[in-house]
């Protein structure tokens, strides 16, 4: 775990705290985030607008397409790919640093290395050729939490290139939650959320801007190995929102905004004790979870008491296990009726997961937890917070 954060204290001053931020890490798909600045410094370049790489540059981002990562890359360094007898080497390797140069150029290059491709992409499924080369004796791409998250900064503030700074930032806005972010789940609602996330092989990372409804700025870049292939998507790449709450909290960035609201297995301790006694040995608790065998048909269910009428996120957490249920149905009642969840525990576990976003009244609603498919039923955590000017 690599990680960067700049907190903004005061306008033009900006505080930052790092766990190993200089230490180079393999960055996967957050090398787009340096693609796309060079793509707008290109267009610019030649007099063009920001967006005359849009076909592109926009599935780069917006999916993290590497197809067109590869087409971006190719096209601003002027060095797409070919055999090696064909070629001049060295000046073919200077072309293709173009993303270096220019980020060299802004003080932010260091040692890292952006010169190749993610793959599969548009000149084939794996390195070849020059590709291959290139990566034999320049090396694969290399990314330091410290640089990415001024990279960050730099785009999100227009430092370098303002005049594509709105086009950027549009194309890395997106929701806190998603299947592209993983920082974003621990932002409280209302935040600006703007991000690039990377995940191959075992790594998991993801460089992101974010505005509280306070007016609080933070940047953080992380680098790890959380990652695992073997989990479905969308809540595979989620595990790092738990950071980001926890940073929040513990630099009261928050201060001002309705604190979360969090639910244990404790509180359905009434639950509990009913199925004890309806059921036996077919619930018991440990180390504060409550496990139920779906045998039993047992159901968990917390009132969510609001402290007033409103929109609320709401989140759950509990301990994957592959002898856990893969049909853990949660419903939710609120102001406009139920809307069933229905989450897979052998998977996803030690993370928050959104179950989505609810209207209540002042009388608040519930939240019940289900089995509806053999295994064991796991319950931790909810947590409720309050969108804010509802």
């Amino acid at each position: 775990f690599q990680v960067t954060a700049l907190v903004q204290e005061s306008p033009g001053r900006w505080l930052r705290g790092s766990v190993e931020g200089d230490r180079l890490a393999y960055p996967a798909s957050c090398v787009k985030l340096a693609f796309l600045l060079a793509a707008v410094h290109w267009c610019h370049e030649r007099g063009r607008d920001p967006d005359c790489l849009d076909d592109s540059v926009r599935p780069m981002i917006v999916d993290s397409d590497n197809v067109a990562a590869g087409v971006v890359l190719d096209t601003v360094s002027d060095a797409p790919n070919g055999p090696v007898s064909d070629t001049e080497w060295e000046d073919w390797l200077q072309r293709r640093r173009y993303v270096e140069r220019l980020l060299d150029g802004a003080g932010l290059l260091g040692s890292q290395r952006l010169a190749t491709k993610t793959y599969p992409t548009n000149s084939g499924e794996s390195p070849e050729a020059l590709e291959l080369l290139v990566l034999e004796r320049h090396g694969r791409n290399a990314m330091s939490a410290d640089l990415s998250a001024l990279l960050m900064l730099a785009i999100a503030s227009g430092s370098l290139e303002p005049q594509a700074s709105a086009y950027m930032r549009s194309l890395l806005r997106r929701p806190t939650v998603s299947g592209y972010s993983s920082l974003g789940g621990g932002l409280p609602p209302g935040s600006v959320h703007e991000n690039k996330i990377g995940n191959a092989y075992d790594t998991l990372e993801d460089i992101m801007y974010a505005e509280l409804p306070n007016g609080r700025r933070l940047v953080v870049a992380a680098y790890t190995d959380g990652w695992n292939q073997a989990e479905p998507e969308p809540w595979d790449v989620a595990r790092l929102g738990s950071y980001t709450e926890l940073l929040i909290r513990e630099l009261d960035l928050d201060r001002g905004l309705d604190p979360p609201q969090y639910l244990l297995a404790a509180d359905a301790v009434r639950h509990q004790a009913e199925w004890r006694s309806e059921h036996g040995r077919g619930a018991s608790s440990a180390a504060g979870y409550l496990v139920a065998d779906v045998a039993t048909a047992a159901q968990l269910s917390w009132r969510l008491e609001v402290p007033r009428a409103g929109r609320y996120e709401i989140s759950v957490w509990y301990e994957s296990s592959p002898a856990a249920t893969q049909a853990a149905q949660y419903t939710v009642s609120h102001a406009d009726g139920q809307t069933q969840v229905v989450l897979d525990q052998r998977v996803w576990g030690s993370r928050w997961i959104k179950l989505g976003d609810f209207d209540f009244d002042r009388s608040g609603g519930t939240l019940s937890l289900t089995g509806t498919s053999p295994g064991g039923l796991v319950a931790d955590a909810v947590r409720l917070s309050v969108w804010p000017g509802r």
